[in-house]
Parts: C-alpha cells; structure tokens; sequence
C-alpha cells in the first residue's frame, strides 16, 4: 500500500494500534518502583524508615483487613500512592502480596513474595477484638 496516495476511503477501517500514552506508562513505573522496593533487601528498604511500622506509619494513607468469619485475618490492603495513580499493596496469609495500580482505565498488578513480613508485622498488632473474635 502506498502511504502517499492513500484517500479517506483507504483510511476509515484501517486498524489503528494501541498506543500507551504517557500516564499508562507512569503508572507502570510507579508499580514496578514499588514493587522493586517490597523485593529488596529489609536494610536497604527501610534505610530511611526504623521498621515496617515506621514506614506503615508515614508511608501509608489507607490500611484495610479481610478477615473470615473466624476472625482469621486473611489479606492486608496498603494504599502507598493516590492523587495521580492509585497503587494499594495488598499482602496475603500466603506470604505473597501484589501491587495494584490504577489510573483512570489503566490497571497495572505485578506479583511478588512478602520478603518485609509485612503480613506477620500486622498478624502481631491487630487485636483480637478488632479481628472479629467474640468473647
């Protein structure tokens, strides 16, 4: 096809590929960011923080728990960034946590193993009775 004599009828219907724009991209570096600091090294992670707690403390802006009807606490949801993209870490029972970003209709997960024991960090701070367990 020559590219210099195509006419209107040539162009409509021609596929047009995807392009990501800028914020699709943004969004994937900032969850690879992310997910790049949760795999690190504890010393190097928290090199500006004392403990997960530190960080949970001035790094976080939202906390959620799942719990089942046991009282079992089963997933942690961190929200770490909002405002352009929002990323929320949600970490598991299973040792494993994923990054979730979104940015208007783009959605970024990356999938990684929980080496900070963030999971454990709460399992040892959220009371029991704040867990759903009854007397």
């Amino acid at each position: 096809m020559d590219i210099q004599n195509l006419t209107m009828d040539d162009v409509i219907g021609m596929p047009i590929p995807p392009k990501k724009d800028s914020s699709r991209l943004q969004l994937e570096a900032n969850v690879k960011d992310i997910y790049k600091w949760l795999q690190s090294d504890c010393r190097f992670a928290f090199r500006e923080y004392e403990d997960v707690g530190d960080w949970l403390a001035r790094a976080t802006y939202d906390q959620n728990f799942l719990f089942n009807s046991q009282g079992e606490m089963l997933e942690v949801h961190l929200m770490v960034a909002g405002g352009g993209p929002t990323i929320w870490v949600e970490f598991n029972s299973a040792d494993g946590f994923k990054v979730i970003g979104t940015w208007g209709l783009d959605r970024v997960t990356q999938y990684g193993h929980d080496n900070l024991g963030v999971f454990d960090y709460f399992l040892n701070v959220v009371p029991p009775a704040f867990a759903g367990h009854r007397s």
